[in-house]
């Protein structure tokens, strides 16, 4: 991993938490930690900690073109949606993006360079290493809460692998902190269940340890790591794991958290995404905006906003054979009642054919700040539900239901003689499925989930595993390259992104994704 460490070596830590100040995003640089004159006071440990969760922010510019921008939240958001049936790229899309679209990806794309999340992940394990060192100088310092300051971190690695585990299936599974180039960091691949029972590991000696609630401020909860985040995140994977009942658990932890509220109406609904820091949100990146912080680049250069090469993501419109607004329809309820449809596109009444839908579910200025947002309370609800339903279908459907209405009727406030779901029209284990991926979809889009709900989808349909792709992925590909893709698709591999070619070319000890494997020679 040398190529990633050459990087690593040069990140700083800047401090967002730092108890000298009070605003959020004032920040202190710091150069490369070292053990000789580091780790000497608690503040400097706020300080490691808050350098861990900083990362989460950085992007570049590909080249020197103020249109091409990555980083973790653009990753996040082209990962999780850019193969699905959500997003289309726009005006503004660069080749590389459009090559994921088209399901032409090769391993030197720059989207799916891992740098970002390895960068996160060594600040994450230079804490885990480190941190226990405060003690021998600050004695004010308690065990337990040194323990609070190293959950935090773990569920952030953790995090950051759940991404990687998901995305490529296998990756290298780096533990010890990387301090300098001169280490020997050529590490092979770890198996899917490998990176996942570790993750598992570290996020219940997290939970464990972590923090319930911060003192000080809303962001403080929003945006570090505590006993509920964590639980939402060991949702999320006890799901992809298909371990449904400990899913289940996890869920009903974040949702006894009386400070996480579900918001009533819809138009509260549509404020989650524009201010920020909801009481129904639970965890998200803070970011700034042009006055103040950092940026969040990645998001309004993906989705409209007045910043330079904006929109390279529209929403698809009759222009892929089918219009994305059908799927608010889909439950045999009249498009126009489903408020999130205003409150998600730049729509007034059903668009003309052939017209891209301008996305609008998070702030389009740059003076503004924008979040993004990992989990909210309604996807508890839903990874509940799915949980329910898939791990005893005839005995849960009623609760999965009721779970399903929260977020629906909420977005169908405005209409109160309208029906709710009713369990008839969803009587089999296959229909309830498929309405969870449908309002999952309602819901959460843009949200850099749908490409994940899809795949684990396939996954578990293991007699056919091709149906998801048939019926939602393969509608968003341009007819040109359906066939082409259709065929791609039938290959599990094709399902994960290549490992990276830098990487491939300098580590002799990784191989590439079957389905990606060229045979290249390394240098």
């Amino acid at each position: 991993m040398k190529n990633i460490v050459n990087i690593i070596i040069t990140c700083v830590f800047l401090s967002i938490f730092s108890s000298c100040s009070d605003e959020w995003l004032e920040t202190i640089p710091r150069d490369l930690i070292t053990e000789d004159d580091f780790w000497k006071s608690r503040q400097q440990l706020e300080e490691a900690v808050a350098g861990c969760y900083y990362a989460l922010l950085l992007d570049e510019k590909i080249g020197n073109d103020d249109n091409k921008y990555n980083g973790i939240v653009k990753q996040m958001i082209i990962w999780g949606e850019l193969r699905a049936d959500n997003i289309t790229p726009g005006g503004s899309a660069i080749d590389e993006e459009q090559k994921i679209a088209e399901c032409n990806i090769i391993a030197s794309n720059p989207f799916c360079n891992w740098k970002f999340f390895y960068t996160a992940i060594n600040n994450c394990n230079i804490v885990i290493a480190n941190a226990d060192l405060v003690k021998e100088t600050d004695k004010t310092i308690t065990d337990s809460e040194i323990k609070a300051y190293k959950a935090e971190v773990l569920a952030l690695r953790s995090l950051l692998y759940f991404y990687l585990v998901r995305t490529y299936k296998e990756v290298p599974l780096i533990l010890d902190q990387s301090k300098t180039s001169e280490q020997n960091y050529y590490v092979r691949k770890s198996g899917e269940s490998e990176i996942l029972n570790q993750i598992i590991l570290d996020l219940n000696t997290a939970y464990k340890d972590a923090l319930s609630y911060y003192d000080k401020k809303r962001e403080y909860n929003k945006g570090r790591f505590t006993k509920t985040s964590i639980a939402a995140l060991l949702a999320d994977v006890y799901l992809w794991m298909e371990r449904y009942q400990d899913c289940i658990d996890a869920c009903d932890i974040v949702m006894k958290d009386k400070n996480i509220v579900f918001l009533g109406n819809s138009t509260s609904w549509g404020n989650i995404f524009k201010s920020g820091n909801s009481n129904e949100s639970i965890f998200e990146i803070q970011f700034g905006n042009s006055e103040r912080g950092k940026l969040n680049t990645g998001l309004l250069q993906s989705y409209y906003s007045n910043m330079k090469g904006s929109a390279h993501f529209t929403a698809p419109m009759d222009a892929r054979d089918w219009d994305i607004t059908t799927v608010f329809e889909a439950e045999g309820h009249p498009v126009s009642t489903d408020e999130r449809l205003y409150y998600t596109f730049s729509i007034t009444d059903r668009p003309s054919l052939n017209n891209p839908l301008p996305i609008l579910k998070y702030p389009s200025s740059q003076t503004l700040s924008a979040n993004w947002i990992l989990y909210r309370l309604s996807e508890i609800y839903l990874m509940k539900a799915e949980a329910l339903v898939q791990n005893n279908f005839e005995q849960n459907a009623e609760e999965a239901l009721s779970l399903i209405n929260r977020t629906y009727m909420r977005a169908h406030d405005l209409y109160p003689a309208l029906d709710s779901l009713r369990s008839a029209n969803y009587n089999t284990k296959d229909k309830m499925t498929d309405l969870i991926l449908r309002e999952k979809q309602r819901e959460l889009m843009f949200e850099g989930k749908r490409w994940y709900d899809l795949l684990r989808t396939s996954r578990r349909e293991k007699e056919n595993p091709m149906r998801v792709f048939k019926e939602f992925v393969l509608r968003n590909v341009p007819s040109n390259y359906r066939a082409f893709a259709e065929g791609k698709f039938k290959n599990e591999w094709s399902h994960y992104l290549p490992i990276p070619l830098s990487d491939i070319e300098t580590n002799p000890m990784l191989e590439q994704n079957p389905f990606y494997d060229t045979g290249i020679k390394r240098k």
